[in-house]
């Protein structure tokens, strides 16, 4: 046994690790998405400054629809992806 190498798996390589789910990491990559859109319309918002939001002078009440529809998918999506990351953590450490 080469005393300079030590144990473990080869450079680049996770052990246990399985194929990458790209699925995964385009799910994060949207969530985010939504999550850095919700925020910038949320100072357009007549409602922002209630919130701790600073307030922009031009609103763009439009937008509400969709804020709303954000609002009620960000959350969840975001605690779906977390556990579908700690699922498959722990997967690997079995």
């Amino acid at each position: 046994m080469d005393p300079d190498r030590t144990e473990g798996p080869e450079p680049g390589k996770t052990a246990g690790a399985g194929p990458r789910r790209h699925d995964v990491d385009w799910l994060r990559a949207i969530a985010i998405g939504f999550l850095i859109v919700f925020h910038v319309l949320l100072s357009f918002q007549a409602w922002a400054s209630s919130v701790g939001f600073p307030q922009n002078d031009d609103l763009l009440e439009g937008f509400v629809p969709l804020i709303s529809m954000l609002t009620v998918w960000r959350i969840p999506l975001l605690f779906m992806i977390s556990g579908m990351g700690v699922r498959f953590a722990m997967e690997r450490r079995d």
